[in-house]
């Protein structure tokens, strides 16, 4: 169930608005096809503005490909090759390709780049793709360095720094430090006039939300964030909030919203030209098929996700992926397969290249040792997650109704029937908090 909280964090990135100017570049475009009534080739400034700005609706197929043609075009060029260098390593962190996003950010800049924009840039986007690869001290001493230069400089990339440090607490769980960073990328961008990047923060304070289980409040901030981001023709932002409405309304139960919204988060991640993005919506519409008992429509939609996903660099999705998997073959007898991927899934947990899936891998692990009738594996399997105290609130209630179907296997009823109340009593404190009832009608 930690699958259903974490999304925006993932998805609304840094869309590096900041520092650019609409009125700008269209009047730099202007010039450059009004002057004397003749054509001429645009600057490398006019080329990144125009870059930045695809960027910032959401069109990273068409941001990448002019990247790669402005490095060609100015290779001979060393501060501006190193600005679109960087440029494309932001882009290609976007779409998910961190391994190769590093890649190009490991290169060192000209000394004349040392203290620029550019630097600024570099050390936040190292930042957000170790924080994506869960090696965090690494993310935060490279964000520490972009929030020292950024301020030393008066960058514009002072929100998105803030940003960015928003994403990397997210992920450390730190939810007020999170918070209290994307309010300060919300109140820059709103300052300096940068709408998208607003929006990118104000959708994170949804996720945020989210994470706090605060589902109420989470609705309503990710579909102002989508009303605003079509206001804006900011399709990639319009995909995150599609799906993380639908992921809120999966946590409430409402299956049939949430379906809705995640095939259309996956279709508008599609047309953003975002393959990570699409295979996670694709992955958890796939969940919510399988909370229906829809298992023929979760197996194929899900196998699809775990395709896509294998190419990519998120193992924190690669896991999801693999445990919706086993829950479908659990569900469908399928012992065999289910110990398969839940093998594949705590391998790679084990490794250390992802640690948000352990808490459901462990309750599958504890599913599928009852099902083999290996009743103290199970057991330790559920009390691991119900010790730990950073679980979330759907995961508990799981372990805790796991734990009792074992103990009444075992005959042990007095313990069955303690263990099946404190489920209960813990899905009764969140029923009670939502506000809404019709979401607490959903919810039961």
């Amino acid at each position: 169930m930690e699958k259903i909280l974490n999304r925006f964090t993932k998805t609304a990135g840094l869309l590096a608005f900041n520092g650019v100017s609409h009125l700008r570049l269209f009047l730099a475009l202007g010039i450059a096809l009004a002057s004397f009534g003749c054509w001429r080739a645009p600057s490398p400034n006019d080329t990144f503005l125009q870059i930045r700005e695809e960027m910032g609706r959401g069109q990273l197929d068409a941001a990448l490909r002019d990247v790669d043609r402005a490095s060609g075009q100015h290779r001979t060029n060393p501060e501006w090759a190193a600005r679109f260098s960087v440029l494309k390593a932001h882009i290609l962190m976007l779409r998910g390709s961190y391994s190769e996003s590093l890649r190009l950010l490991n290169e060192p800049l000209p000394v004349s780049l040392s203290r620029s924009e550019t630097e600024v840039q570099r050390r936040m986007v190292r930042g957000v793709v170790y924080s994506y690869l869960q090696q965090f001290e690494l993310s935060d001493r490279a964000i520490s360095g972009a929030e020292n230069l950024a301020d030393g400089i008066h960058s514009s990339f002072l929100g998105d720094v803030a940003q960015a440090r928003g994403i990397l607490e997210m992920d450390r769980k730190n939810y007020v430090k999170a918070a209290a960073a994307y309010r300060t990328a919300a109140a820059f961008a709103r300052e300096h006039n940068f709408p998208r990047a607003e929006l990118n923060a104000l959708g994170s304070l949804g996720n945020v939300a989210m994470w706090q289980e605060h589902y109420d409040e989470a609705i309503d901030r990710f579909q102002k964030a989508l009303e605003r981001s079509r206001f804006l023709t900011a399709r990639r932002a319009e995909a995150n909030a599609l799906g993380n409405l639908g992921w809120s309304y999966l946590a409430i139960g409402d299956f049939q919203n949430a379906q809705i919204k995640f095939r259309e988060a996956e279709a508008a991640s599609a047309s953003a030209g975002v393959p990570e993005d699409r295979a996670y919506w694709l992955h958890t519409l796939g969940d919510a098929y399988y909370r229906q008992g829809r298992y023929l429509d979760a197996e194929d939609t899900s196998q699809r996700a775990l395709s896509l996903e294998r190419k990519m660099d998120d193992k924190r999705t690669l896991t999801e992926c693999l445990n919706t998997s086993s829950d479908i073959a659990l569900a469908t007898g399928r012992l065999v397969e289910a110990e398969k991927y839940n093998e594949e899934a705590v391998t790679i947990e084990r490794a250390g290249l992802d640690q948000f899936g352990i808490a459901s891998s462990t309750i599958i692990a504890g599913r599928i040792a009852a099902r083999k009738k290996q009743y103290r594996e199970a057991e330790k399997a559920f009390q691991k997650v119900i010790r730990d105290l950073s679980v979330e609130t759907p995961q508990r209630w799981e372990a805790q109704a796991g734990l009792a179907q074992v103990h009444a296997a075992m005959g042990h009823t007095a313990l069955a029937e303690r263990e099946f109340g404190e489920s209960v009593n813990t899905i009764s404190k969140a029923w009670n908090a939502l506000q809404r009832e019709e979401f607490r009608l959903s919810f039961l």
